[in-house]
């Protein structure tokens, strides 16, 4: 009897489990979809729109060799939407081959870290390399420099330091990458995303730095950084590319080198359209070309 019972208890249970893995969303606007990646996407978008993790089950069976499938993802999607942790916990668990400490759930509990804001999440993947991914995707939501500690190793901390810096505009953040390439790049796009120039005078090559601002002139319509530029010619091309945007030929006439004056003249008269600024060009290939752009133009 007790055998019996127990059986009895066991049948149950599986009903019980099959019954909760079945969806109760209509999904019949994706069943009939007959190429099955299709028919899959539909089902994504579908778990995605209605918030139901159980969508995703209705995946094509997925290839036992991967360690990661599409059916993963969309469990992760699910539960980065709802920001519920526990919907990862139900991904039935595989390790990569090459890597055993990564897991299929890795990017599902990446998902929920970056959604909610909390990097504590980032702890339950096992892959330091994942990790690290995780603490970044959250520092990017929530510019928390602290969270940069954590990471491992000084690589991924300098990019951690990179991802905080450009987030939150802050160049001084930059200071404390240690890698001199990734310090350049840092100071750059941070200078790029705020109205301060400062970040380009820190760049150490001299073509990165007169790149950095070069862009800010042409941002801010300023010759005035220009100046700030050092390598030969750099400051000339730049006034070139601010008269462009601002359609002033008065700029041009500042150029002292010929080929970066007759280009500037170029830019100008194609902006605004004009055939008599094409006549200020010294090169007559060039101003030929300058005139035929602009009536094929009109």
């Amino acid at each position: 009897m007790r055998l019996r019972h127990t059986v009895s208890i066991l049948i149950l249970s599986l009903v019980f489990i099959s019954s909760c893995a079945k969806t109760t969303t209509d999904t019949s606007s994706c069943d009939n979809i007959q190429d099955f990646n299709k028919r899959d996407f539909c089902y994504w978008d579908l778990a995605k729109e209605k918030k139901d993790f159980r969508v995703c089950n209705k995946f094509q069976k997925p290839n036992t060799l991967i360690w990661i499938t599409q059916r993963d993802f969309c469990y992760a999607d699910v539960a980065a939407v709802k920001q519920d942790v526990a919907i990862c916990e139900k991904v039935p668990i595989k390790r990569s081959l090459l890597s055993p400490t990564a897991t299929n759930r890795d990017p599902c509990y990446t998902g929920v870290a970056k959604s909610r804001h909390d990097f504590s999440i980032c702890n339950k993947v096992e892959h330091q390399g994942s990790k690290d991914l995780c603490y970044r995707e959250v520092v990017r939501e929530i510019k928390d420099i602290n969270i940069c500690d954590k990471i491992q190793p000084q690589l991924n901390i300098d990019s951690c330091y990179f991802e905080v810096a450009v987030a939150k505009q802050d160049i001084t953040v930059c200071d404390k990458i240690q890698s001199k390439t990734t310090k350049d790049i840092c100071y750059h796009e941070a200078s790029q995303q705020s109205q301060d120039i400062s970040g380009c005078a820190k760049i150490a090559d001299q073509r990165k730095s007169d790149e950095c601002y070069h862009q800010k002139a042409i941002m801010k319509k300023d010759i005035s950084i220009c100046d700030n530029t050092k390598g030969e010619y750099s400051k000339e091309y730049c006034y070139a590319d601010v008269a462009e945007i601002r359609q002033e030929v008065a700029i041009c006439d500042k150029i002292t080198d010929n080929l970066a004056k007759d280009s500037c003249y170029n830019k100008v008269a194609q902006a605004k359209k004009d055939l008599t600024i094409c006549d200020k060009i010294r090169n007559q290939d060039e101003t030929d070309f300058c005139k035929t752009s602009i009536t094929k133009s009109k």
